[in-house]
């Protein structure tokens, strides 16, 4: 399949496909849509911005087209990919009937119930909002007849299972219902779900590995633990186009935000924390390019669509190589070309070792720097090794003139790795006795200093000495 126009899709689909730009279909696309358009069940495994949105947004539109009743629902884990979602199908949908909603935790309430109230056709979701919804009678899922799943992995990490199963059990049974799964990885815990849920699915792969991919360019930049900052402006500086820094914490990601805006750099951040008319705003002038470096937790990681990304610093690992790509991921849309950068200090080489284990499985031993340091032996006299014995030899030799020349710096000098030196029990006596004497006088010092410079231990006073009198007990009579 060469192009769109030999799927028999409706006019105004291949034509808005042709206004976006979307000229050839992608792999997972080719492989989908087909299935998609049968009505049959899917399970997909693809990776980050390999055009998941494309392969099941198309089998829905047509779907609702040849219909006038039935709806969809597209749950997402995040406001962010869930509102990526919406304006991909909104673009695909002009010029044709069909309604959207879009319903996400962090934004008015009530204007989503007057979104419902003009009987959308096409409803996105995360399931939090959603079963708040149903609750409150506003949604109605009498006549869905299309459930997506996108970033299912995400979905049941992110706590919400029970919700998916309680919204999918709302909708009846005599509905015949078209369910597609699409997921990054493939844990037991998604399998279950599939399992459950899904009826006969084709089961579809498009490059399972955790690997980024082949258009993007990686690098590594190891530094010390305190010139982490330093390397990140040094990037920052030699880079051109949009840039995404990820930190791992909300409060580590608003430090670096201010500390980069101190710095002269025009920068924004995105965490938990950003109230989600602010988060809208924020990628809006991102997208205008109104600012160059956008900062932000794994938040960021999943549904921001940005072309003029060229760059991704990993300023802080992220957990594992999942997380990595999809981190990752957020350069080289649309098969452009895309950098990514991680700086590695010292105190997380092993934690870097492991996620590129991830990404390579079939790598050699020798190329991660992760050997255990050997103990040392205590011998007294040397190593371990098979020459040892000749070094005794060498040393026995030469300590006559070292002890003629050193004899009088080596009698006060205390050396502990110069064991060929024999000394006497005074001079034990004598070091034991000075390290009491210094231990003694720091303990002193200390109890000193807080003595007078600690709290002043005054009793408690409440205050109630011109009230004495009236609690003493004691009462005059009158005559």
């Amino acid at each position: 399949m060469k192009s769109f126009s030999e799927l028999n899709l409706h006019k105004t689909i291949l034509i808005n496909l042709k206004r976006e730009g979307f000229e050839k279909p992608r792999e997972i696309q080719k492989l989908c849509i087909p299935v998609a358009l049968k009505n049959n069940d899917i399970l997909a495994l693809s990776p980050t911005a390999s055009g998941k949105t494309i392969a099941f947004s198309l089998g829905i539109i047509q779907k609702l087209l040849n219909t006038s009743r039935d709806k969809a629902m597209i749950m997402s884990p995040t406001r962010e990919l869930a509102g990526q979602i919406a304006s991909v199908f909104n673009k695909l949908i002009v010029g044709t009937p069909i309604r959207s909603a879009l319903l996400t935790g962090g934004s008015s309430i009530q204007k989503q119930i007057r979104q419902l109230g003009r009987n959308p056709r096409i409803i996105f979701l995360t399931p939090g909002r959603a079963w708040d919804l149903t609750q409150r009678r506003k949604l109605s899922l009498k006549d869905v007849t299309t459930v997506v799943l996108d970033e299912g992995d995400e979905l049941i990490n992110f706590g919400f299972l029970p919700q998916i199963n309680r919204l999918i059990d709302l909708i009846p049974k005599n509905n015949k219902v078209q369910k597609l799964l699409f997921s990054a990885t493939l844990p037991h815990s998604v399998v279950s779900l599939a399992e459950r849920i899904l009826n006969n699915p084709t089961k579809i792969s498009v490059d399972p590995s955790l690997a980024p991919a082949k258009n993007i360019k990686l690098e590594v930049r190891f530094c010390k633990d305190g010139n982490k900052y330093s390397q990140l402006t040094t990037e920052l500086y030699e880079r051109k186009g949009g840039v995404i820094v990820f930190a791992k914490t909300r409060r580590s990601c608003d430090k670096l935000a201010k500390r980069l805006s101190y710095d002269g750099f025009s920068c924004e951040h995105i965490s938990s924390n950003v109230r989600q008319n602010k988060r809208d705003r924020i990628i809006k002038k991102f997208r205008n390019k109104e600012f160059s470096i956008l900062i932000g937790t794994d938040v960021l990681a999943r549904g921001i669509d940005v072309p003029h990304v060229d760059t991704v610093i990993n300023f802080d690992l992220p957990n594992n190589a999942e997380v990595f790509r999809h981190r990752v991921g957020r350069t080289s849309r649309n098969n452009d070309k895309g950098t990514a950068i991680t700086i590695v200090s010292d105190n997380v080489k092993s934690d870097w070792n492991f996620i590129e284990r991830q990404i390579d499985p079939n790598a050699k031993p020798g190329d991660f720097k992760n050997k255990k340091r050997r103990r040392k032996s205590f011998d007294r006299r040397g190593g371990r090794g098979k020459n040892r014995f000749n070094n005794r030899r060498i040393d026995f030799r030469s300590s006559k003139d070292k002890n003629e020349k050193n004899k009088d710096s080596r009698l006060y000098a205390f050396n502990p790795k110069r064991d060929d030196q024999k000394r006497s029990r005074s001079k034990k006596r004598y070091d034991r006795d000075r390290r009491d004497k210094n231990q003694r006088e720091k303990e002193n010092k200390s109890y000193s200093f807080k003595k007078k410079f600690g709290r002043n231990n005054k009793p408690f006073n409440k205050g109630f000495k011109n009230k004495y009198k009236r609690f003493s007990g004691k009462k005059k009579f009158r005559n």
